[in-house]
Order: C-alpha cells, then sequence, then structure tokens
C-alpha cells in the first residue's frame, strides 16, 4: 500500500542502470546484451515513475511514495480522484516490480544459456512475496515471461506495459495512464 525502499538501495539501483549503460559489449551474445538492455529500461521506468511522488524520510534513510491523495482533505471530489490516482500509482509500481523480477529471471535464463549453464542452480529464479492481504494471507509469486513474450525485449516499454501488464503472469492493477507521460516529458 505504500511502496518504500532504502535510500541506499535506491542509489544502488541508479549506478545500476549507469553501470549497465557504460558496458562495453562484445556482440558475441546479442541476445544476452538485450536481457541487460530490457532489465535496465524496466528498472529506469520503475524508477522513474517512483520519483513523480518519492519523499525521503526525516531520518535520509528511507524513500517512499508520499500519501499526496491527502491534498485532497476536505474536498470529496478531489480527495476520491487523488485517492483513484494513488491507488494506480501503487499498483504500477508494484506490477513494475513484478516486471523488473521478470526481466531478472529472463537474464539469468540468458546467462545459463550462453555462459554459464549452472548459474542460480541451486538458488533458483527469484520470488516476489506480496501481502498481507484483507484475510492475512501473504502470496508467493514467480514472474517469468512466457515462450511469447520471450523475444529481444520483452519489456515494450511503460504506456505498453500498462496495456499489457494485465495479461502477465501476476499484475494487481490495469489501465493507462496518461499522466506519466505528461509529467515526464
Amino acid at each position: 500500500d505504500h511502496p518504500t525502499i532504502k535510500a541506499e538501495n535506491y542509489n544502488n539501483l541508479r549506478e545500476l542502470i549507469r553501470y549497465i549503460i557504460s558496458r562495453v559489449w562484445s556482440k558475441s551474445y546479442p541476445q544476452l546484451e538485450s536481457a541487460f538492455l530490457n532489465f535496465r529500461n524496466v528498472l529506469n521506468d520503475l524508477l522513474l515513475v517512483f520519483d513523480e511522488y518519492k519523499e525521503t524520510s526525516e531520518d535520509q534513510e528511507t524513500l517512499s511514495t508520499r500519501k499526496f491523495y491527502r491534498n485532497g482533505y476536505g474536498n470529496p471530489e478531489l480527495e476520491e480522484k487523488l485517492l483513484k490516482q494513488y491507488h494506480y500509482h501503487v499498483d504500477l509500481i508494484e506490477d513494475l516490480v513484478l516486471e523488473l523480477t521478470r526481466s531478472a529471471n529472463y537474464l539469468f535464463d540468458k546467462i545459463r544459456q550462453f555462459l554459464l549453464p549452472s548459474f542460480r542452480i541451486q538458488e533458483g529464479v527469484l520470488l516476489l512475496e506480496s501481502g498481507p492481504y484483507l484475510d492475512g494471507t501473504w502470496k508467493t509469486h514467480r514472474p517469468e515471461y512466457k515462450s511469447e513474450e520471450c523475444n529481444n525485449l520483452p519489456y515494450p516499454g511503460l504506456r505498453q506495459f500498462m496495456e499489457d501488464r494485465k495479461n502477465r503472469d501476476s499484475y494487481f492493477g490495469e489501465g493507462v495512464s496518461e499522466h506519466y507521460f505528461k509529467t515526464m516529458s
């Protein structure tokens, strides 16, 4: 309900984007390079969306999504509109985290295919846990691209992802919001 990340982890993810961009690729494994770029594209969009409403804690140790729906208190119409926008934003972040996990699992498949067949065999795939839900349960997700989604860049970019996410193996929200394209351009 309230996306939060440690500031150190956030900064490490920002640095990871720069690291991937700065690599010199040998061109020997174009599918592996594409898998890295796919991961970078998802991560970049995740951070762009998160940045839209991020706030820093007083101790500067965590970043979280500002509860901007509170700006509408006292105005029921505005409050309802902002609350819908807030829930959409949170769902989109959660869906992009699922997509980032999907893209990491895809990257690991390509590493096994082209470089090291035993890579992460012991550890297995990356999983995500969501919850608690209203009934107190938690759900474990195994986000992976379906075989028909595995092309050079399975992540289609933010706008198309907003449309496609409801067709992924797990998702939290759906629909396209033009808000992100107005504020990010």
